[in-house]
């Protein structure tokens, strides 16, 4: 006798031959039946399907995902259905972990974490959503998009730390976008009054920069939204970072104090009430906030929370805060126990080595690295030459390559590190032949055409930076802002009329990191016409970084000139404190007065005020020193300022 089925798979597709054996594959150990319900696909999504035993129908789309979901359900034969994305996967550790979950009587459905991540973008964004549930006949999808399952039908529902990842292909992220919003207007004009429905719109707002829009749904949501909804907690932390984004941050806090009174509990209030804080330079309500974060710990499961924000991510941002606070050894303390805690969460190691460099009083950056880390970790000891490359120290990288050899790494990413740290070491013959071992066919291919085409521009061998310049162009896997911005720098460097077309954020991102590059090897003819290219952009938070090496050019004017044509008021505050704390750690204090000088007196910051301390010291101590050489001044009024000398000296 057959064994019924218990668990259901259902996925909808359209032209999904490249996610779905993915997506399949991943779930092929627990579904006893997987439903495939197309909308239209002309790709081979339905040959892939019914090879991998799927069972296939197909659904004239009618612009309704749920409609499409119901029919999926409608045809499943499973107790249990388990809906995933043809671009979702689970992972082999959490997959274990559903086929119980089934046996428990007195679950009707379960909550499951979903993280996506854009192939543009680091960091995942992650969401509750419901996907699994019993195969009950009342039990059926409402709304166009953002189908749901209403709470008030589906009851007795458990939140599991369970995580499907979601990896969308980025060809289609804006076409997928405006469909979204399009089902989603026509959802919330027939239910004006549906608080899910505002809540959604307003983080797809929010998600595509949106913010200003986003407020008017959120507080739509907020004034209908009850306890029973499980997104009433979440929408706080949205509305709050909504007005955090808008720089409104005492608004942001008045959000936050209501969500806190509603759902104490909720630590990534707390956290995004330090970050407002920090914001403010309000140091200690910031400090106050993270400590009851670490206090409080994670967020209960059944809150949308950011994992970290109870842990390793309060310690992180605490290094944050000390570090802007010239705290340094502080600094260095939380950054190494968020890592302690998190050695995945990158950016706490990322910023000890930045931490470090800049104030060689704390350590040797490369002994304090690797006493850190776990030295027979692979991706940990990459992470270590990653990071001494970001800090130009490239022959110290160069030394570590036999040992992450030894730890199994691919021989193609001991390439692409030795090419990056010869190019940059002036090696650009040595670069050149090692960048070729990559095969076009390796994932390295790409980022390393790039740092051959910036190769030649540094070497001046443009007519076969131009050869690799127009093969960039026909690369698909590389933004068209990245495409556009090579395309452009060449034509500037080879004295032709530049393209006209604008760059986005990644275009413009990469135009600053060759800027940086450009200005360390001191080819500043090349940079200058570039950085204004930059300075014509309104992406002010990325001028930061070239000026900082304008300081090691002891290039004021320029300076005080992107400094003039800064139009935020807090980006023009903290570019004025990057160049206060490079000029302090870097020594060059010829340069001080003039930065300092910079705007108003009011404008200086932690740093600001530090470098005009040392300013002060510096000036009195040369009127000491006259006063001790004047003849008209006594024996005892000399030795008094000798002792003042050495005050200064002591308290320095």
């Amino acid at each position: 006798m057959n064994k019924p089925n218990l668990l259901s798979v259902c996925i909808i597709t359209k032209d999904e031959e490249q996610a779905l054996p993915f997506c399949l594959a991943s779930i092929e150990e627990i579904a006893d039946e997987v439903i495939v319900v197309d909308t239209g696909s002309k790709d081979r999504t339905l040959e892939f399907a019914k090879h991998a035993g799927a069972k296939v129908f197909e659904r004239t789309w009618n612009d309704s995902f749920s409609d499409v979901r119901n029919y999926a359900i409608e045809h499943s034969s499973g107790k249990w259905i388990l809906f995933l994305d043809a671009d979702e996967t689970v992972s082999p550790s959490d997959l274990i972990r559903i086929k119980p979950l089934l046996e428990n009587p007195l679950v009707e459905g379960y909550l499951f974490y979903i993280s996506t991540q854009w192939q543009s973008q680091a960091a995942f964004s992650s969401t509750q959503a419901l996907r699994l549930f019993r195969n009950r006949e009342e039990y059926r999808y409402q709304n166009r998009v953002f189908e749901r399952i209403h709470e008030e039908k589906l009851t007795n529902v458990k939140e599991e730390p369970i995580t499907i990842l979601h990896q969308p292909d980025p060809e289609r992220k804006s076409s997928i976008y405006q469909l979204k919003m399009r089902l989603l207007s026509m959802d919330i004009e027939e239910n004006p009054n549906d608080p899910y429905l505002h809540y959604v719109y307003g983080i797809e707002l929010l998600n595509s920069n949106q913010a200003e829009q986003s407020i008017e749904h959120f507080q739509q949501s907020l004034q209908r939204a009850s306890s029973y909804h499980i997104f009433h907690s979440h929408l706080y932390k949205c509305l709050a970072w909504a007005y955090f984004q808008l720089e409104k941050e005492e608004d942001a806090l008045r959000i936050i104090a209501q969500g806190q009174r509603h759902f104490p509990q909720y630590t990534d209030l707390y956290y995004l009430q330090g970050q407002c804080h920090k914001q403010l330079k309000q140091y200690g309500k910031a400090i106050g906030a993270l400590e009851l974060c670490l206090k409080i710990g994670e967020a209960p499961v059944s809150m949308v929370s950011d994992t970290g924000v109870g842990t390793f991510k309060a310690y992180f941002l605490l290094g944050q805060i000390h570090e802007e606070l010239a705290n340094t050894s502080l600094a260095l303390d939380f950054y190494r126990k968020a890592y302690h805690m998190q050695p995945s969460f990158d950016d706490s190691l990322y910023a000890m080595g930045a931490l470090i460099d800049n104030h060689s009083e704390l350590g040797d950056l490369e002994e304090l690295l690797l006493t850190t880390i776990d030295r027979n970790d692979l991706q940990q000891r990459m992470s270590i030459i990653d990071i001494l490359c970001l800090q130009r120290k490239y022959n110290q990288a160069l030394s570590h390559l036999d040992e992450v050899k030894k730890l199994g790494s691919t021989q193609e990413e001991l390439w692409f590190v030795k090419g990056i740290c010869c190019m940059m070491l002036g090696d650009g013959d040595q670069a050149e032949r090692t960048f070729v071992k990559i095969d076009e066919i390796h994932p390295y291919f790409d980022p390393v055409l790039q740092r051959r085409i910036q190769n030649y521009w540094f070497q001046g061998q443009l007519n076969k930076a131009e050869t690799l310049v127009e093969r960039l162009q026909q690369s698909s896997s590389i933004s068209e802002s990245v495409r556009i911005m090579y395309l452009t720098v060449h034509r500037m460097i080879c004295g032709e009329e530049p393209l006209k077309a604008p760059l986005t954020q990644n275009g413009m991102e990469a135009l600053a990191k060759l800027i940086e590059h450009l200005l360390w090897l001191k080819q500043t003819a090349v940079a200058e016409p570039l950085l204004e290219w930059l300075l014509q952009s309104e992406m002010e938070h990325l001028w930061t970084k070239p000026a900082e090496l304008l300081v090691d050019n002891h290039d004021f004017d320029k300076l005080e000139a992107i400094f003039l044509r800064l139009k935020n008021e807090r980006i023009k505050f903290e570019y004025k404190e990057a160049m206060c704390r490079k000029v302090w750690v870097s020594g060059q204090f010829e340069l001080a007065e003039r930065i300092v000088g910079m705007g108003q007196t009011e404008e200086l910051g932690v740093w600001g005020y530090l470098l005009w301390d040392r300013l002060w010291r510096i000036k009195t101590k040369k009127i000491l020193k006259q006063g001790r050489r004047s003849r008209k001044i006594d024996q005892a009024t000399k030795q008094k300022l000798s002792d003042w000398m050495e005050m200064i000296h002591h308290e320095h």
